[in-house]
């Protein structure tokens, strides 16, 4: 699996937004708290340099950024005992 490579040019009408806020609304598909470990950890750049989430945007600037292909994380099941009160169907009622 490749990263997916973002490029965005940014409108006049962004102009002086803060980049983690311009980010927010145009990859409406990702979540802030992504975007803005991005920007932690200087993985995006504008015309080339790394910036931190309170740089604000000019016209035309050329921002660019990947997304790491997303990863299973390793979960293991614990065996841990339960009790059982009532089971039916729709309803499972745990001591």
């Amino acid at each position: 699996m490749n990263e997916e490579k973002i490029v965005l040019e940014i409108a006049s009408e962004m102009e002086e937004e803060r980049i983690d806020k311009v980010l927010a609304q145009c990859m409406d598909t990702l979540s802030r708290s992504f975007l803005q470990k991005l920007l932690k950890d200087e993985k995006v750049t504008v015309n080339g340099k790394t910036v931190k989430a309170n740089y604000k945007v000019k016209e035309n600037d050329r921002v660019e950024f990947e997304i790491p292909p997303a990863v299973e994380p390793a979960i293991e099941a614990e065996d841990i005992p339960l009790s059982v009160l009532y089971e039916d169907e729709d309803v499972l009622e745990l001591l």
